[in-house]
């Protein structure tokens, strides 16, 4: 019974976090020649799930660089804020 119990709990925090519209998040550099980033929630997010604004297009990423992130859409899309 008590494993129910922790399971609809586990639910019902999931289902907050999607609601939420943005949240920051930190992550490095994983792979230089395509933009790859691994949040410190161990989350490796691919350049296309990402929003890169113009000025970081041709930028030469470094492998270990952190960078700020803003997750949006329940975690579906990133935004790629800065280095950090």
């Amino acid at each position: 019974m008590n494993n129910i119990g922790e399971i609809i709990k586990e639910l019902a925090i999931e289902a907050v976090e999607q609601q939420k519209p943005v949240a920051a998040v930190i992550g490095r550099i994983k792979e230089e020649h395509r933009l790859i980033v691994e949040t410190e929630q161990k989350m490796i997010i691919d350049e296309e799930f990402m929003i890169v604004p113009e000025r970081y297009k041709n930028t030469d990423w470094r492998e270990g660089e952190r960078v700020a992130l803003l997750r949006c859409d329940g975690g579906q899309m990133f935004i790629l804020l800065d280095k950090v």
